[in-house]
């Protein structure tokens, strides 16, 4: 066994448990283990997990996919690659697989890469997970097209059906993957309300992978054929933005309603997605309109704007001011963008350029009270 593995690929151990020998020890013991006899069938067993993956595993097989999954655990969680750490980390496999087969829960193991986030060497303790930077290794996994800049390596609860799943189940739980894909939307919604610089600091999710004791086959889930150009990392947070990050990180988790969802999406939308600017415009229009203008009579552009007013402006004399000039704010809005009303003169594209990221220094801040 050796004491590194390969980068290009992820750590790789089989050829250690390739002996004949060992391989029909392995598949005696399985089929002397009551909780694994089943694995003892010639055909194998299916074995589905609530992430929605599921595939076939024997008693042969069962050892060697046991001791690589480990192998990729602490490749994962950047432990030691090492022949002791190896054999521990099969150890903790072997005991959290059983679990499983007995219809137990266990934690597993989620990371995801992210773009357009630079950290440097610190790893920041989140709701979510850790978030740290990307390896190497890491950095040339892009299955999807996409760098990672940095990676989170989240806690999920892990469960297993064995046998073939009953006619009409769900093939995966939704809430978990739901769950998973808000906490990727929540962390880049607090990044981008956390660090003040000229250039905003947008992430983006480019791959997710998960790890599951006895799964050798490394898959990862993410979005193909994006057509946005790739976010650069740019300068790593300072201190100040990792502790502003924290702190901001928890009143997201905390207080995040999914009334507001359309508002986050249209805005993540507009900065990060958008190359047009009356496109970015219609996004950051919408979201105002989720986050203030509905509810009782009055008219949508004159709430939206009150409202703006009223959260950006520390004082009641400054936001009465302000409030003061809303109609002239809401006519301008509306001129510029088809999602707030018709308009029967196009304003010019140097308008729309100018417009467009002044409607957005109003919407991104506007998210922040919201999670107060």
């Amino acid at each position: 066994m050796t004491a590194a593995w390969p980068a290009h690929a992820g750590p790789d151990v089989g050829p250690a448990i390739a002996d004949p020998a060992l391989r029909a020890a392995v598949v005696s013991a399985v089929g002397k283990d009551s909780l694994l006899r089943s694995f003892s069938d010639r055909k194998g067993v299916f074995v589905h997990t609530n992430l929605g993956k599921g595939w076939c595993l024997g008693a042969a097989d069962l050892g060697p996919a046991l001791v690589r999954s480990a192998a990729q655990r602490i490749w994962a969680e950047q432990g030691a690659e090492d022949a002791d750490s190896l054999v521990n980390a099969s150890g903790r496999a072997l005991a959290a697989f059983r679990q499983l087969c007995a219809g137990d829960q266990v934690e597993g193991l989620a990371l995801t890469g992210f773009e357009g986030v630079s950290l440097g060497s610190v790893r920041v303790e989140l709701p979510w997970g850790v978030l740290r930077t990307a390896s190497q290794r890491e950095q040339e996994i892009q299955p999807f097209g996409r760098p990672p800049s940095t990676v989170l390596e989240s806690r999920i609860p892990l469960r297993f059906t064995i046998g073939a799943p009953e006619v009409g189940a769900e093939p995966y739980d939704s809430e978990l993957t739901e769950l998973l894909a808000t906490q990727e939307q929540q962390l880049v919604l607090a990044l981008l309300l956390t660090v003040r610089r000229d250039d905003l600091v947008i992430g983006r999710a480019v791959w997710r992978s998960d790890f599951v004791p006895a799964d050798d086959a490394r898959g990862f889930s993410g979005r193909a054929g994006v057509a946005t150009p790739g976010l650069a990392a740019g300068e790593p947070l300072t201190a100040e933005d990792v502790e502003a990050l924290v702190s901001m990180a928890h009143r997201v988790a905390d207080h995040y309603d999914h009334s507001i969802d359309v508002a986050v999406r249209r805005t993540l939308s507009a900065v990060r997605e958008r190359s047009d600017p009356e496109d970015a415009l219609i996004d950051a229009v919408i979201g105002w309109e989720n986050l203030f203008g509905h509810g009782e009579s009055a008219e949508v552009g004159f709430r939206v704007t009150t409202a703006i007013a009223r959260l950006l402006h520390p004082t009641p004399r400054l936001a009465a001011r302000a409030e003061a000039r809303s109609p002239r704010f809401t006519a301008r809005a509306a001129s510029s963008s088809t999602a707030a009303a018709p308009c029967p003169r196009k304003p010019s594209m140097t308008t729309r350029k100018l417009q467009s990221p002044r409607r957005l220094r109003r919407c991104v801040p506007s998210l922040k009270p919201a999670r107060s």
